[in-house]
């Protein structure tokens, strides 16, 4: 039995216009203005907020939203007892953090006044594409 991983690519094609121009304005603000901390570690990116009171349930539903185009992104949400939220993104497709790094990476340009680049104008369009491999494979066990 194999299992095959989901393609490595921001699909943009499930969400409308106005439902994507809000999602990037979100993932901006989400990413750049709102946490208090980037942490990068060996398999992912983990972001550090204070938890402010139903700031765990507007998280929940920008993780909700930004898994329709990006499937391929494992997000974790947890509230620590000591009130900060830590949402921490990892590829589980391929194990590595090169996309989510280029999605950070066009998150802060956008934040600082870089205009959208095209790619993420065009609902039409896939981005980041891999090809699908194989990535768990059973066969004589």
């Amino acid at each position: 039995m194999t299992e095959t991983a989901p393609a490595l690519a921001c699909d943009l094609r499930d969400l409308s216009d106005e439902d994507r121009k809000a999602q990037l304005a979100a993932s901006v603000d989400l990413l750049m203005r709102e946490r208090s901390e980037l942490v990068e570690l060996d398999d992912r990116f983990e972001l550090r907020f204070t938890a402010e009171r139903g700031r765990l349930v507007d998280r929940a539903r920008w993780v909700e939203r930004e898994s329709v185009c990006c499937p391929w992104i494992d997000f974790a949400l947890q509230r620590s007892p000591d009130s900060v939220l830590c949402l921490r993104l990892r590829d589980s497709a391929w194990g590595g953090k090169a996309a989510i790094h280029a999605g950070l990476e066009a998150a802060t340009a956008i934040s600082r006044g870089a205009p959208v680049p095209p790619e993420l104008g065009s609902p039409k369009r896939r981005l980041l594409t891999a090809p699908q491999t194989n990535r768990y494979s059973t066969a004589g066990v």
